[in-house]
């Protein structure tokens, strides 16, 4: 079956909150690469850089203006910024959407291609 890895078997609501907890971690890993000077703080050009990557990221929304305001709000805070992945994070693999059994290949889409030039 598709949940089951050895003497594992995992529901869908499981699945969930694995696929929720890979995509906020490749978030934050982007996040985090994308601060080039290491200061814990995202300049205008570091959030122009993420949001191009963030963007890049299949099968997720990404509220361009929700993210600069919380960097412009918080001067770019790091701490803003994981609220706004834990918000994405909630809105592609969280268990509040209706049609969890039949989206399956949008919802738990890995990014494999992630940062790839055209």
């Amino acid at each position: 079956g598709f949940g089951t890895l050895g003497p594992w078997t995992w529901d869908s609501t499981t699945i969930q909150l694995m696929a929720k907890a890979e995509l906020q971690e490749q978030l934050l890993a982007t996040v985090l690469r994308t601060d080039r000077d290491g200061d814990l703080q995202i300049n205008e050009r570091e959030a122009n850089v993420l949001i191009l990557r963030m963007k890049n990221y299949e099968g997720i929304e990404i509220d361009e203006e929700q993210v600069r305001d919380a960097l412009l709000k918080t001067n770019g805070s790091l701490p803003a910024l994981l609220e706004i992945i834990r918000d994405i994070a909630e809105e592609c693999c969280g268990d509040d959407d209706d049609d969890g059994a039949g989206a399956g290949d949008e919802e738990v889409n890995r990014g494999d291609g992630v940062g790839g030039g055209h």
